[in-house]
């Protein structure tokens, strides 16, 4: 069995530019890096361009949807990038809504008792 490898959200951010300036490829960065397969590095390639440097330092672990996961961490805003903001905020949103959906949901199963 294949010890499982901790990437950090800077070496993975690192990785993913380097790729992205297009000199190297997924097999040179997997060589350079030392790490078991390319498809790694494809993968957060991905998942850079479709959420962001800041996606890397999200927690991702528990079921996807779920309310029992870990709300956003309260932060100073001003101290973020307008794009760090804007994902932030979302985030925000997104707990919110959760939380007004199960609170309607509670309300409806009371009033039918």
């Amino acid at each position: 069995m294949r010890k499982n490898n901790y990437y950090s959200p800077e070496l993975k951010i690192q990785i993913v530019e380097e790729y992205l300036k297009g000199d190297i490829s997924y097999g040179s960065l997997r060589s350079k890096y030392n790490m078991p397969s390319a498809t790694q590095i494809k993968d957060w390639v991905k998942q850079y361009n479709k959420f962001g440097e800041s996606s890397f330092y999200e927690e991702k672990r528990g079921r996807k949807g779920s309310s029992t996961g870990r709300p956003p961490k309260e932060l100073d805003l001003n101290s973020l990038t307008k794009d760090e903001q804007i994902e932030y905020l979302k985030k925000q949103l997104y707990y919110k809504q959760l939380e007004n959906d199960v609170l309607k949901k509670v309300a409806a199963l009371t009033q039918k008792n």
